[in-house]
């Protein structure tokens, strides 16, 4: 994987030979036949975008909505980056709004702002619903994403937050739910995550659907008591060493100290639109998230202080 980064970043010879001889057993598990992956349901992981990419296909990202027919951006795959989701559609117009309170400004550098999006397949918008039509809609047509994006160097579009998911917490500062998930997600223990700041207090907290083969690993390994995952989740051992690797995983992903959680809750239940907990496109449903882990949260945060 390293060697090819490489070469693919120096312009050197020698990824056709690492592909026929290394990464074509990875490839035929697939079929042997991709040629591009796209990811457009939500954010990914970059290592698992680089994996993916360097040893089958190149998985592209794309960024739309409902109301804009999924028109936003997409990746070009032979200007393949996992820095940006792309470029702009011919069909659509994109520009960045001042949302101050959190500090994105169209003239920072690069440009930041609030998501806005006008052109033919903006819809008009939500039918018998006024109100939320007036919200979300402008009367000379552009639609307001609530997402906070940035333009690089090159004119492509980055997800960088989202208004709702930016919480003001004690100490006055932002905390972005969204990015925070993205960096404790490349954590081996997780396989689900949701973040919770309270206002009333100054860090967050994570409430995580543990991977089960890496949370029995970690549990054999610091000898806690328990095999199966009902067990597993509420060892209070195991749940200081899956915080610390949780912690050093925010760390390494470049979090600031207040991004840092404080306290961790492990679930023994998946998470899916049959529970309530994410909704059919499997994103989640944080207000019944934290509905049901309300009593474990408050534990948490009082462990914490």
């Amino acid at each position: 994987m390293a060697a090819k980064s490489f070469l693919l970043g120096t312009g050197l010879p020698g990824v056709g030979l690492l592909d026929s001889v290394v990464f074509s057993k990875v490839k035929d598990a697939t079929g042997g036949k991709l040629r591009i992956c796209l990811n457009g349901g939500g954010p990914i992981a970059k290592d698992t975008q680089r994996f993916i990419s360097m040893s089958i296909a190149p998985m592209i990202g794309g960024y739309g909505l409902t109301e804009t027919a999924a028109m936003g951006a997409l990746t070009d795959p032979l200007c393949w980056t996992d820095e940006a989701l792309g470029e702009i559609p011919g069909s659509v117009e994109v520009k960045l709004v001042d949302f101050p309170d959190a500090g994105y400004h169209a003239k920072n550098n690069p440009p930041q702002g609030e998501i806005w999006i006008r052109g033919p397949p903006v819809t008009g918008g939500y039918l018998d619903l006024e109100k939320e039509t007036k919200e979300s809609f402008t009367d000379d047509g552009w639609f307001k994403t609530g997402d906070i994006g940035e333009f690089d160097h090159k004119g492509q579009l980055r997800i960088i937050d989202r208004k709702k998911n930016l919480v003001k917490t004690l100490n006055g500062e932002y905390i972005a739910l969204e990015k925070l998930e993205s960096v404790y997600r490349s954590a081996e223990v997780v396989a689900n995550i949701c973040v919770y700041a309270a206002t009333d207090k100054n860090k967050p907290i994570a409430i995580i659907v543990p991977a089960e083969p890496a949370l029995k690993k970690l549990g054999s390994e610091n000898g806690c008591s328990g095999e199966s995952i009902e067990q597993l989740v509420h060892d209070e051992k195991l749940q200081g060493v899956v915080l610390k690797q949780l912690q050093d995983a925010g760390r390494k992903g470049g979090l600031q100290g207040i991004e840092i959680i404080d306290g961790v809750v492990m679930s023994d239940e998946e998470w899916t639109p049959q529970n309530g907990l994410t909704t059919s496109a499997q994103k989640l449903n944080r207000k019944g998230i934290l509905e049901k882990y309300k009593k474990e949260v408050g534990e948490a945060y009082k462990k914490s202080s």
